[in-house]
């Protein structure tokens, strides 16, 4: 078999395989020439008068028990034969066989991959390899898919595409991977790429059909913003969720390698999450009352600036205020907290409460002060 997948055997095409033209030649026979063939030797067969002359020799024995049986008129009712009526009877049950033989159906999801799971980024995978993972308590730790055994019998080779999808089942922008694939397809290749950068191809093993099942080991590397793939794209076509598509590839009595798409599945919708976002840190907590000071927090957990928002209030006098501007350097946040309208009160408690996407993740008490002049605070 050819070392080449892409040009001698599969050639991937967005996301689906297609055989190559050496194999797409017709392997039927020709309906002409069997139709004659076997009216041929019908005719043959029917107009045989040995057949008739050893039925006629037969005597057979009478029974005192059974009513005898007129063999001959039994034997030309059955030998009446109609070549065309039989050769359609051929036809239907071929048919039937040749469908028979290859049955679509769903391939069923073993252990599903966990609904919240963490991107790679390609600069973290080449440190080390982070694999999809099933949900915890689950039997298996990779997502898996049922193995039955009759593939095994339909065909010598059995393999298995895994593409990552968005939710409405396009090809995903990201890329998966497994550092034990190998680039192209050879029969040595238990794993292997071959086209686009969100497929992944799997052989399916004896091993496989004894246990029944099949595991995958998928990284998700996500790719950087750049013009192609940007803010409003990922937003627009939410890439921050994905799925797995299961498709079956087999080879034919031909050696042609066919795609069960109506098995086709997908896994449940996996969604990008990096840990909870909290506040390890906030200082200082207290400052002057009369003008701005600065204010530092330091953050834990992936976000991004649009998702946090500030608010600063004091319930003794229902005053509120809402920071609206803040540097975010790494998962460092700083500002200017603003100064107390109220200058007759001499200290006063407000509270500074941060918000990550609309939800109070942090409430401070910060303390304002009357300080002298030229008075400075340098705490965090």
């Amino acid at each position: 078999m050819s070392n080449n997948l892409q040009s001698n055997i599969l050639i991937s095409s967005d996301n689906l395989f297609e055989t190559n033209n050496s194999f797409t030649r017709s392997n039927t026979i020709d309906n002409a020439i069997l139709r004659e063939s076997i009216t041929q030797e019908l005719d043959e067969f029917c107009n045989n008068p040995l057949i008739f002359d050893e039925i006629r020799q037969f005597d057979p024995k009478q029974s005192t028990t059974v009513i005898p049986i007129n063999l001959i008129s039994e034997l030309n009712g059955l030998i009446e034969c109609d070549p065309i009526k039989m050769l359609n009877d051929f036809q239907c049950q071929q048919k039937f066989l040749q469908s028979d033989i290859i049955k679509s159906k769903k391939i069923q999801i073993r252990c599903q991959p966990r609904s919240k799971f963490r991107p790679r980024t390609q600069n973290e995978s080449k440190i080390s390899s982070h694999y999809l993972r099933c949900e915890n308590g689950g039997e298996l730790g990779y997502p898996a898919i049922y193995i039955p055994k009759i593939w095994s019998y339909q065909s010598d080779i059995n393999i298995i595409e895994v593409a990552l999808v968005d939710i409405l089942k396009q090809a995903h922008l990201y890329a998966i991977d497994n550092k034990t694939s190998q680039i192209s397809y050879d029969d040595q290749a238990f794993i292997f790429k071959d086209g686009p950068s969100n497929q992944l191809y799997f052989r399916v093993t004896n091993e496989d059909f004894n246990n029944g099942y099949k595991t995958f080991m998928i990284e998700l590397i996500k790719s950087k913003q750049d013009n192609i793939i940007t803010k409003e794209l990922i937003r627009s076509r939410k890439l921050y969720q994905s799925m797995l598509r299961f498709t079956r590839i087999y080879r034919d009595e031909y050696g042609k390698f066919q795609r069960d798409e109506i098995g086709q599945e997908y896994s449940s919708i996996m969604t990008e999450h990096y840990g909870d976002v909290s506040v390890e840190h906030m200082g200082p907590k207290y400052g002057s009352i009369n003008k701005e000071s600065m204010i530092f927090v330091v953050l834990k957990g992936r976000f991004v600036k649009n998702d946090i928002s500030i608010m600063i209030c004091e319930q003794t006098t229902q005053w509120s205020d809402e920071i609206k501007k803040f540097i975010l350097n790494g998962n460092l946040i700083y500002f200017n907290i603003p100064y107390f309208p109220y200058q007759c009160i001499n200290n006063i408690k407000a509270n500074v409460i941060i918000y990550y996407k609309n939800q109070k993740i942090h409430e401070s008490t910060y303390l304002y002060m009357h300080l002298s002049d030229g008075m400075e605070i340098f705490f965090l």
